[in-house]
């Protein structure tokens, strides 16, 4: 949405945001600029990007947890673990087509 189209109808536009019928996209030239949302979606957007910045703290963590561990170790170990998740998919769809 343009700028002079939230200017001719802002009220419209609020109460729509605020009941969280609708989010505004403000473009410039096409270009998205901002968002207008409701504050009920920012608070779920601030939360959610507090939860996956704490999920990206543990996996960066990870290469300092294994740097002790030779690559060709930690190879085997990583096929291990991927040999046994796919064994187990199977054995679920197994079930699944057992049980049908």
């Amino acid at each position: 949405m343009h700028v002079s189209d939230i200017i001719r109808q802002p009220d419209d536009l609020v109460d729509a945001v605020v009941r969280e019928e609708t989010c505004v996209i403000i473009e410039r030239e096409g270009v998205p600029m901002a968002v207008i949302v409701s504050a009920g979606d920012l608070r779920r957007w601030l939360r959610f990007e507090r939860h996956r910045k704490r999920q990206f703290k543990v996996i960066d963590g990870l290469p300092d947890a294994f740097n002790h561990v030779p690559p060709e170790e930690f190879e085997q170990g990583t096929d291990r673990i991927i040999t046994g998740i796919r064994a187990e998919d199977r054995e679920r769809a197994g079930a699944g087509a057992a049980s049908h």
